[in-house]
């Protein structure tokens, strides 16, 4: 099983461009760890006594972390330049390619991860609100 961290509220840079660049949206995969995973306490909603949550686990049963790498994928366009060492340089747009639509949840979703901060779905439920950023397509 894997086990998403899931950013629950935007962080928020005063400077558009750094804002993109650098900081994880509402939806944005933060981290793809492994079944059981020992979240720290300002991660794991239940654990912490901020408010609003800052996160919440999202557990895809039947998926591996390998499997759900894939949405950690910052958006980048190539420079068309290169480095010392001849490898490719790239620009970082956005801090992630992809995020789980969390608003389109249903409610029953929603009000589980606000009631336990996590929530656990097979990929056949989860896919669809996973979305490219640019296109707005879903998996």
């Amino acid at each position: 099983m894997a086990e998403l961290l899931i950013k629950a509220i935007d962080s928020i840079h005063s400077d558009p461009i750094k804002d993109a660049r650098g900081s994880y949206k509402r939806g944005d995969v933060v981290v793809v760890m492994p079944n059981d995973h020992l979240w720290g306490r300002e991660e794991h909603p239940n654990t912490t006594t901020y408010s609003p949550a800052r996160f919440f686990i999202l557990k895809i049963p039947e998926m591996s972390v390998e499997q759900m790498n894939k949405y950690i994928q910052v958006q980048q366009d190539d420079t068309g330049l290169f480095d010392p060492d001849g490898h490719r340089v790239f620009k970082i747009i956005r801090r992630r390619k992809f995020r789980v639509h969390v608003d389109a949840l249903s409610v029953s979703d929603l009000k589980n991860i606000e009631q336990h901060g996590e929530l656990v779905k097979p990929w056949a439920g989860v896919r669809t609100f996973v979305r490219d950023k640019v296109s707005g397509i879903s998996e």
